[in-house]
């Protein structure tokens, strides 16, 4: 019963119903020190490369930061990139075709709102919180 309930929530409940993580996010020229300062308050220990109008680009490794200045190109893709609406089951099967932890979530223009990952797919679902319960259970609860 606990399985097939797991599997009931993450085929009613969006990418937006979670609290997604936070990567550091750099643009191409900007100084390394600053992917330093933001992974201080990041949820993840990987930066996001991200274009002028906040679209992923790519993963930075700790190669790509070697330097003085942010790169133009990052070393992983920022893929597999995940829409806020997609259903959670849908997201999850992108995330492990890719066979990768993280997804970069972007909202309606394409630009990323934060990160979503299998842990914390695992961790969405074992929580009590109400926001996580099926539908028919939520009716009358206070968020």
């Amino acid at each position: 019963m606990g399985a097939h309930r797991t599997l009931k929530r993450l085929a009613l409940l969006r990418v937006r119903d979670v609290d997604l993580w936070k990567a550091p996010r750099l643009r191409p020229g900007d100084p390394v020190a600053q992917a330093q300062e933001q992974l201080a308050d990041s949820d993840l220990p990987y930066s996001l490369l991200i274009d002028a109008d906040g679209k992923p680009l790519g993963w930075l490794s700790d190669r790509d930061l070697a330097g003085e200045r942010v790169p133009d190109e990052a070393g992983t893709a920022a893929t597999p990139r995940l829409d806020q609406d997609s259903v959670l089951r849908d997201a999850l099967a992108e995330l492990l075709e890719e066979d990768t932890q993280y997804g970069p979530v972007v909202d309606e223009r394409g630009t990323v709102i934060g990160v979503l990952s299998i842990e914390l797919i695992a961790q969405f679902l074992a929580s009590k919180d109400p926001r996580e319960l099926d539908p028919p259970e939520r009716a009358g609860v206070e968020p």
